[in-house]
């Protein structure tokens, strides 16, 4: 299983239109084949920042991902909201998991 967490920064003036094109993203992703799970949280001690954690089954799932419409229209979206770039991190569950 793979495990992407993905960090941004959003600007005040822009925090509606970011949760608007995050929503419709977001419902769309955990449609897709090999979406496990697609959550985005927003922290209540950093304003504007948010946090989305990613499952999918496989590296090919994401690169799938990347290549739908409604992905590309978030990250479009998402470049003119957020005040520097976002921070990606991809990680890989092996058969131990550390809990």
């Amino acid at each position: 299983m793979k495990i992407v967490i993905a960090r941004a920064q959003v600007r005040p003036d822009m925090r509606e239109k970011f949760l608007e094109a995050a929503m419709t993203c977001i419902a769309a992703t955990r449609r897709e084949p090999g979406c496990i799970a697609y959550d985005m949280y927003e922290s209540v001690t950093g304003a504007g920042c948010f946090v989305a954690v990613e499952q999918w089954d496989s590296e090919a799932a994401i690169d799938a991902h990347f290549l739908c419409p409604h992905t590309t229209a978030f990250l479009e979206a998402a470049a003119q909201c957020v005040s520097e770039p976002p921070l990606i991190e991809e990680y890989e569950t092996g058969e131990r998991r550390v809990r």
